[in-house]
């Protein structure tokens, strides 16, 4: 049918006849005669936190959406320059939902917001004496609080460390030796990190946990080149989950890349936005690469290949976006508008 414009701000149509991108004013009701559902066109301010900062109410009160992500972790690195490669970091938390706010929640209206840090990822060191990749730092909203991811595992003194996840976040992916290394398992808000399983021709890595789904595990990869099998590829990190607080569906929190092992011509890949595992390929080094900033999504695991040390990836930032009414005011991070629409229960 066509589109009907009855009294006031009131029209009717087909589910497929509601614009994805409306020049109706604002308070306009499109009522949908085949599914029976109705919806009201409303304007909403969107606040992005990069940095940590203060959410400020000025004026009114009513329902703000969240996302809040915590710091991604950071990738660990290998055991000695001529084997065990380190597990990609888990991503942080990913937390959205809302809360009823007002100018006299909080202390007068005013919300700190925390923006997690970076997890650190692992310098080389002989036997693994630097440890796992660091822990990201925790973002924080009003009374959510989103952790940081756990970093990627590193080999240490000739064995296996115990590499526990107590936060929230994705686990790390396990760090390659002469056995399984399990990836640590996932907070509430996150996913386990891969599991590390040598192989007969090398000993790579397995990736972060990321949002929307665990670690890959290590596996066994074919040197085309040499026409041998003895390149062993590292686990891609865990997939990212999408939001769409700010219109626009954008990825985040994915698992970084394990390290892979030998003269691989192709790195493991970390997710929405996640560190790749290290791998020689054309560069004289092996190191994991950084995830990308306020992604919260972990740092890649440093890669193996004989002579070259490698060092683990940092982590991403963390980010808090905060969603409200254009009926309410605010202050603080950066200002976005949304127009869209919302269903009527």
């Amino acid at each position: 049918m066509t589109i009907k414009f009855l009294s006031g701000n009131q029209v009717k149509g087909t589910s497929t006849e509601r614009p994805a991108n409306p020049n109706y004013q604002t308070g306009t009701i499109f009522d949908e005669i085949d599914s029976g559902k109705s919806y009201v066109l409303e304007t909403y301010n969107v606040r992005t936190f990069t940095a940590s900062g203060t959410f400020t109410i000025t004026d009114g009160s009513g329902y703000v959406e969240y996302l809040v992500i915590g710091g991604g972790g950071g990738g660990g690195t290998m055991y000695s320059v001529s084997g065990n490669s380190g597990g990609g970091g888990g991503a942080g938390a990913f937390r959205e939902g809302s809360l009823y706010l007002s100018t006299t929640t909080g202390s007068s209206g005013a919300h700190t917001v925390t923006v997690g840090s970076a997890g650190a990822g692992v310098a080389f060191a002989a036997n693994g004496a630097n440890g796992h990749g660091g822990y990201g730092g925790d973002s924080v909203f009003d009374s959510i609080t989103a952790e940081g991811g756990h970093g990627g595992a590193t080999t240490m003194n000739g064995s296996m460390s115990a590499h526990t996840n107590t936060k929230n976040g994705s686990g790390g992916g396990g760090a390659a030796w002469s056995g399984t290394d399990t990836g640590a398992a996932g907070g509430a808000y996150g996913n386990k990190g891969g599991d590390s399983t040598a192989a007969t021709y090398g000993y790579a890595a397995a990736g972060g946990g990321g949002a929307g789904g665990q670690g890959m595990n290590s596996n066994s990869g074919y040197n085309y080149a040499a026409n041998i099998p003895m390149t062993q590829y590292g686990g891609n990190g865990g997939h990212g989950k999408y939001s769409i607080i700010t219109g626009t569906p954008t990825i985040y929190a994915g698992g970084g890349g394990g390290g892979a092992y030998g003269g691989a011509y192709k790195p493991s890949y970390g997710q929405a936005g996640g560190g790749d595992g290290g791998y020689i390929g054309t560069s004289s080094t092996s190191d994991g690469t950084d995830a990308t900033a306020n992604t919260g999504s972990g740092g890649g695991g440093a890669g193996v290949n004989a002579g070259a040390s490698g060092d683990g990836g940092d982590g991403g930032t963390g980010i808090v976006i905060v969603r409200y009414p254009k009926t309410m005011t605010a202050t603080g991070g950066s200002l976005t508008t949304l127009v869209k629409w919302t269903e009527i229960t």
